[in-house]
């Protein structure tokens, strides 16, 4: 609710590629730990969600890291710092303390601290992937700036429109 009523369109539409895809990783990090006992899930909001817990990987993690991105993706090493920090609370105060006294989650073959390097990896791979989606979609005559955070992209498949160039 919270990225219905306080974000913009635009924002939205632009880092929702990010968002998609950080789902996309999420799911298969579960499947790896269901499949290799790196933790357990004990309670689940729908059927198969022993596997997968749905409402983190598709609820908190997507929307804090849409967040987290909304404000920091600009500036490297801010969306670093905040990311350290967030992770941090994430993988040590909430499922190394809080889902195993709610008896929903907890750790077996991981620790928390090998945790902890694949969730901040992830955040490394979800700016990578972000910088990489950046270039695809804009025109040669486009650069990406600093301090801009939307990037209109130009898609010359649509046929009878004609993209506009600085140059023009």
């Amino acid at each position: 609710m919270t990225v219905l009523l306080f974000m913009d369109r635009a924002s939205l539409k632009r880092y929702m590629p990010v968002t998609l895809f950080t789902c996309f990783v999420m799911s298969n990090i579960f499947i790896i730990a269901f499949h290799y006992h790196w933790w357990s899930i004990q309670q689940s909001i729908v059927p198969w969600g022993y596997v997968i817990n749905v409402s983190f990987a598709y609820g908190l993690f997507p929307v804090t890291v849409l967040w987290i991105y909304y404000f920091t993706s600009h500036r490297f090493w801010q969306y670093v710092g905040v990311n350290l920090v967030i992770d941090w609370i994430y993988v040590y105060l909430i499922f190394d303390r809080v889902l195993p006294w709610l008896k929903i989650a907890k750790f077996r073959l991981m620790q928390p601290w090998q945790y902890y390097l694949i969730v901040f990896g992830l955040s490394l791979l979800i700016y990578l992937y972000d910088a990489w989606q950046k270039q695809i979609m804009l025109s040669p005559h486009q650069t990406v700036s600093k301090d801009s955070r939307m990037h209109k992209p130009v898609f010359p498949i649509f046929i009878g429109f004609k993209s506009k160039s600085p140059i023009e």
